[in-house]
């Protein structure tokens, strides 16, 4: 194998180095990163002490380790590469839009409408 691709391609260059994308197919490890987050999720809201709290926000972080990258190879095996950078974009955005409004949904947090501000 030439060097140049082995740069280009370091993960598949050497299969030890592969994501679990690449191993278990990105559809799959995406799949799983849902129902693993949405399932930490739910125990996170049923915690009935902060010990079970704390472990179940560590299983969300386990959840969204698979989640986070698998949208991202999902989008760049779905969209063109002309297309990809606005995709990703777009990705980016609604990520971080995400907790910003989650909390305004929950009543006491906010005072007001959406964005009103932290009653923290």
């Amino acid at each position: 194998m030439d060097r140049q691709r082995v740069h280009a391609h370091p993960g598949r260059a050497d299969p030890a180095r592969r994501g679990a994308g690449d191993r278990y197919g990105r559809r799959k490890v995406f799949v799983t990163g849902v129902a693993w987050f949405a399932l930490a999720s739910l125990l996170c809201g049923i915690a009935p002490n902060p010990e079970v709290l704390v472990a179940a926000r560590a299983l969300q972080g386990v959840g969204g380790a698979l989640l986070t990258p698998g949208s991202l190879a999902l989008i760049q095996a779905t969209f063109h590469p002309d297309d990809r950078a606005k995709a990703v974009g777009v990705w980016s955005g609604l990520a971080a839009s995400g907790p910003r409004s989650g909390p305004s949904w929950a009543v006491g947090w906010w005072t007001g409408p959406a964005g009103a501000g932290c009653s923290c």
